[in-house]
């Protein structure tokens, strides 16, 4: 016959304290809803504050307006053909380098 399964232990007072309100005492860590609860984003917000989305939405506007004004700068010097070949090259330079870029950071 089967073995009867032993309780679970309870946590030590400093996890359960650092442990996010909202997330049931029940739940298992490898859930793949818990990785997107509220207490993930209470961790993110915690580091950054809460203007955090301003900032990022800040950061990332150079790298959206780089090529726009390139567009806009060339395709009124030489045309949109060659406006559209400068930017696309700009955008691919982006795409590819700019994951190797933030690896090196």
């Amino acid at each position: 016959m089967s073995q009867p399964v032993p309780a679970p232990t309870p946590p030590p007072e400093s996890a359960a304290a650092s442990a996010p309100e909202s997330a049931p005492a029940s739940a298992p860590a490898s859930a793949p809803e818990s990785a997107a609860s509220a207490g993930g984003f209470r961790r993110v917000f915690a580091l950054g504050g809460t203007a955090l989305p301003l900032h990022a939405f800040l950061a990332r506007l150079p790298a959206a307006l780089c090529p726009i004004g390139t567009l806009l700068l060339i395709n009124a010097r030489d045309g949109i053909g060659d406006a559209g070949a400068v930017a696309a090259a700009l955008w691919l330079g982006q795409a590819l380098g700019g994951p190797v870029i933030g690896r090196l950071g």
